[in-house]
């Protein structure tokens, strides 16, 4: 048998700040005593609304099958939550990879408001189809730049490091012109990669 954990509704809904650790367990212990279906409780109760529920069920599928990470579908489930982005467009790990490729390059001061314009401007499907190249163009960037960019940011969907400690080896990584693996360790920072759990 495998030992791959399989994610509850409630776990992920909790993992992403949607609903109370007490909640959930309320609701759990309810529905094993009205035979009532989970995601529905939290509905009926007003813990959370249908359409966030249908995007977790969604992005539950998604993780209990391994093709996304359980960090990368909760980032995907609190974005959504928070942008109403329909979860079809940011399931497509690239359109999301590419909006917060674009957040870390404003963060770290890399990109001009031109660029951020531009950027605003692009909708689903333009984010997904962008590659490195396209987007290093549009803003005005270098190619390799942006592949760091894009690289660091698949470090933060994997793992536990923080937004503020991925600006910090992005800006590493330039100034002394090296790549993440080195940045970590002089940088001296603990990375749990989650996906390897």
């Amino acid at each position: 048998s495998s030992s791959t954990k399989t994610f509850k509704i409630g776990e992920l809904l909790t993992c992403a700040n949607l609903i109370s650790h007490e909640d959930n367990q309320d609701i759990v212990f309810e529905s094993l005593v009205t035979g009532n279906l989970v995601g529905e409780a939290f509905v009926k109760r007003g813990l959370i609304d249908i359409e966030i529920l249908n995007s977790a069920l969604e992005i539950q599928a998604s993780i209990n099958s391994g093709s996304i990470s359980l960090p990368y579908g909760i980032k995907v489930l609190k974005a959504n939550n928070s942008d109403n982005q329909s979860i079809n467009s940011i399931i497509g790990q690239n359109a999301f990879i590419n909006i917060e490729v674009i957040k870390l390059l404003l963060n770290t001061k890399q990109i001009s408001q031109a660029a951020l314009d531009f950027s605003k401007k692009l909708n689903d499907s333009d984010l997904t189809n962008l590659s490195c190249n396209n987007l290093a163009q549009a803003l005005n960037l270098s190619e390799e730049r942006v592949a760091l960019a894009h690289d660091c940011v698949k470090l933060l969907l994997s793992s536990d490091v923080s937004d503020f400690n991925i600006q910090k080896i992005y800006n590493y990584c330039l100034e002394n012109d090296t790549d993440i693996d080195s940045a970590i360790e002089n940088l001296d920072l603990e990375i749990i990669n989650e996906c390897a759990t």
